[in-house]
């Protein structure tokens, strides 16, 4: 067989890659040949970017020819889930990891040029490695560029009905990004420890990656939950599904990352935190990557298993063992310098939400691997529910957000609790004492509430105080703090998710309904009527779709239109819900089912209370992030920063300019 131009792109990768190894190694020992190891890691994203832009091109003009496009995209498909299609199977959504990267490998490798220090070969080496392992896969066990087999169909064989929504076009490459971004903490942790420098403060260094890798991923995941709860039909956005938990467990190391590398910025001291949990952040990614591609977990989402996910679980051995025996050998540097000298303190409240986190990392790890683990010792695999995780890792998560509502009152070092914090808690009191008048009497929904409103307020407070104190405009005031503001973001906008979760999880109604064209059933306040059925066409889809209209008490009408389309290349329907969403509530309607005649059909109708706060709190997460990631543009904020001392007054509930970010 003639290998195809792709086939030579990721040979030209893995060569490529091959070279940057030798060169690192050779630079690690001798001294020498730097230049070489950076110049391999530039070249490794040309020659993987080939191999991704070869595949896209093929999938845009329906080449056939290729087994991957034909089994993955159709004629008649929008050009935008054409483009979708490239990762909408196994080989083509390793080929987009790999080509993300290597181009964030590259994109470190350019920013660090003019660093040659002890252990930089190392840094470069871990990005030629992991490269290389890649781009080997793919053209050994999972080559995207294999030749179709006789009798295949010319039109294709059609794109998975569940990936044909948008959400999908933006998922899979903004959580590969967030995978990718935290390759750069570990393996500048790596350098800096096998280089001797593990004392030094290349923690800063690894900030930018640890943040941007914690905002692809939230992002990543926002979209994820978004298309689950439009496209699956249960009226949910979070089922604790495998694959789900396999991406939530490196936004949570990752977010103690973040948390860890502020404190250490500010006091010093945290670098053997930093660089464990650089080490675990990415060592989860490569298990979350495992679990979707193994078959060793059920899923909807999940890939079958092959081959692929046996090479995954070599890589995750190489990168926790060779981590780390790293953190063991380098242990003694790692813990030069300052450390906790208050429990009481900014500080201390970092380390006790790292405790946190890790906690809830394992919980879910272990929720998630439960049935492997069962089958071993039982004749039969046992998983776990929701209820387990609502029991064990909800506590958790409220402990956590407790935490990050009382921070920001703390000082660093020794500072203890400022002036403000009784004035805010009681402020957040009256607000819980507002809900029991109301009627609220769910302790989690006070818990929840208390919670809220105690980061609301610090975090208003700490706004004010900034535009008070700042002796400008506003403008000019929000470009100078933006980081600092771009954390108070962040954190109210995990506090509107949890108000999101908590009111929907609780309070949500759903009854389903076999109504007769014009008939009427009466449903918590609103008269739901079935209007008619009818049939229409799409792209490369037929559908039925029923007209539903809910009256409520006031007269007012919203008209929904579900669906269940049959897509031209598959013999199952798919349900398409309509949603009237609104800050108070969402009005979801789907359509289950109707007689042959069209006269009468099964709808279910969801009431779900404050789901619109979550995409909203996730947009000003991902916001917020943004803000945080910005470079600073004036000057006289750096000359200010300079001037701080590195222990902020007791009395300010606010972050410093430095230790903003989220």
């Amino acid at each position: 067989m003639t290998p195809s131009l792709g086939d030579v792109a990721l040979l030209g990768g893995a060569a490529a890659s091959a070279w940057g190894v030798m060169s690192s190694a050779t630079a690690a020992v001798r001294g020498v040949g730097l230049r070489h190891a950076r110049a391999a890691v530039l070249l490794q994203p040309v020659m993987v970017g080939l191999a991704f832009f070869l595949l896209a091109s093929a999938m845009l003009r329906s080449d056939f020819r290729f087994a991957y496009v034909a089994e993955h995209s159709e004629r008649s498909l929008p050009v935008a889930l054409k483009f979708a299609a490239v990762w909408a199977g196994q080989e083509g959504s390793l080929l987009l990891w790999a080509f993300v990267l290597s181009v964030v490998g590259a994109l470190a490798a350019w920013s660090r040029r003019g660093i040659d220090r002890p252990g930089e070969a190392v840094t470069l080496g871990s990005f030629s490695v992991v490269n290389g392992f890649f781009a080997g896969l793919l053209f050994l066990a999972a080559n995207p560029f294999l030749p179709g087999r006789f009798g295949a169909p010319l039109d294709g064989y059609g794109l998975n009905p569940m990936l044909q929504h948008w959400a999908m076009v933006l998922h899979p490459p903004m959580l590969f990004t967030g995978y990718a971004c935290s390759i750069v903490p570990f393996a500048v942790a790596m350098g800096a420890i096998v280089g001797g420098r593990g004392s030094e403060g290349w923690s800063v260094e690894a900030r930018r990656w640890a943040l941007a890798s914690w905002l692809f991923l939230t992002i990543g995941i926002s979209l994820g939950a978004w298309w689950a709860y439009v496209e699956l039909g249960w009226g949910g956005y979070w089922a604790w599904d495998p694959v789900e938990n396999a991406s939530l467990l490196p936004w949570l190391a990752g977010t103690a990352l973040v948390h860890t590398i502020m404190v250490d910025s500010q006091r010093g001291g945290f670098r053997h935190w930093v660089a464990g949990l650089a080490v675990a952040t990415f060592g989860l990614c490569v298990l979350a990557t495992y679990m979707t591609r193994s078959g060793v977990v059920e899923s909807i989402h999940a890939f079958a298993a092959s081959s692929v996910g046996s090479a995954f679980l070599v890589l995750l051995a190489a990168v926790v063992l060779g981590g780390v025996t790293t953190l063991i050998a380098g242990r003694r540097s790692l813990r030069r310098g300052g450390g906790l000298e208050r429990v009481v303190s900014r500080d201390g409240a970092v380390l006790v939400a790292n405790v946190l986190l890790l906690s809830m990392t394992g919980v879910t790890l272990i929720g998630t691997i439960f049935p492997l683990i069962s089958g071993l010792f039982m004749a039969r695999a046992v998983g776990v529910g929701s209820a387990y995780y609502e029991r064990v890792f909800g506590p958790l998560a409220l402990g956590l957000l407790s935490i990050m509502a009382l921070a920001p009152l703390l000082g660093y070092g020794s500072a203890g609790l400022g002036r403000g914090a009784i004035r805010l808690a009681l402020g957040s009191a009256c607000v819980v004492i507002a809900a029991l008048a109301a009627g609220v009497h769910n302790v989690a929904v006070l818990a929840c509430v208390a919670i809220a409103s105690l980061t609301v307020l610090v975090g208003g407070a700490s706004l004010l105080r900034v535009v008070r104190t700042s002796g400008t405009g506003l403008l000019e005031t929000i470009l100078a703090n933006h980081r600092r503001i771009g954390g108070q973001v962040v954190h109210t906008g995990l506090v509107l998710v949890l108000v999101g979760v908590a009111g929907s999880s609780l309070y949500a109604r759903k009854q389903s309904f076999t109504l007769e064209a014009g008939e009427t059933a009466e449903f918590a306040g609103y008269s739901v009527k079935l209007e008619r059925l009818g049939d229409l066409r799409g792209s490369n889809y037929s559908a039925v779709e029923a007209v539903v209209t809910l009256t409520d008490r006031r007269g007012g009408v919203v008209e929904l239109r579900p669906q269940q389309r049959f897509y031209d290349k598959t013999e199952s329907a798919a349900a398409e819900v309509d949603i009237r969403a609104g800050l108070g509530q969402d009005l979801y309607v789907g359509l289950l089912g109707w007689t042959a005649g069209g006269s009468s059909a099964a709808v279910q109708v969801l009431i779900n209370p404050v789901v619109t706060w979550i995409w909203i709190g996730a947009a000003m997460m991902a916001g917020g992030g943004v803000l945080c990631l910005v470079p600073r543009v004036l000057p006289s904020v750096r000359a200010q920063e300079a001037a701080e001392p590195a222990v902020q007054g007791a009395d300010l509930p606010v972050a410093s300019g430095r230790a903003a970010f989220p």
